[in-house]
């Protein structure tokens, strides 16, 4: 196992997330906050070292973030919120980080935009890792 340079901030989302979810998505009417939150996106992020950093991140980030969630649930920008600013955000989204941040693959990390799903096909993923 090694560790990665970066941080990682997962995005759970509260309540008026799911209102919205629900009021853009027939599917997702049924859908619970506990099911919403059980596969929340994790993002790589610079490592951090107070508290302060963090806020600072939020502030810098918090527009590609946001807008991201809601493309991910629904790509019609016209049904998202006009007015997005950073307290929608933390209205909409409980930012958690985590420092420690270990890789325990051996093969080197690819980005989406190298094919990762292709190079997966030539593994035994998952059960390389088992």
């Amino acid at each position: 196992m090694v560790g990665v340079d970066r941080a990682v901030l997962v995005l759970k989302p509260k309540a008026p997330f799911l209102a919205w979810a629900r009021s853009v998505d027939e599917e997702a009417t049924e859908i619970s906050m506990e099911a919403l939150s059980l596969d929340s996106t994790a993002y790589l992020v610079p490592d951090f070292e107070s508290d302060a950093e963090r806020a600072h991140l939020i502030e810098n980030f918090f527009v590609e973030l946001f807008e991201e969630q809601l493309d991910s649930w629904h790509a019609d920008q016209e049904k998202w919120p006009v007015e997005r600013g950073l307290e929608m955000f933390h209205e909409w989204f409980e930012p958690q980080f985590h420092s420690v941040v270990l890789d325990v693959m051996e093969a080197r990390v690819l980005h989406d935009d190298e094919g990762f799903e292709d190079d997966l096909e030539d593994t035994d993923w998952p059960n390389s890792i088992l």
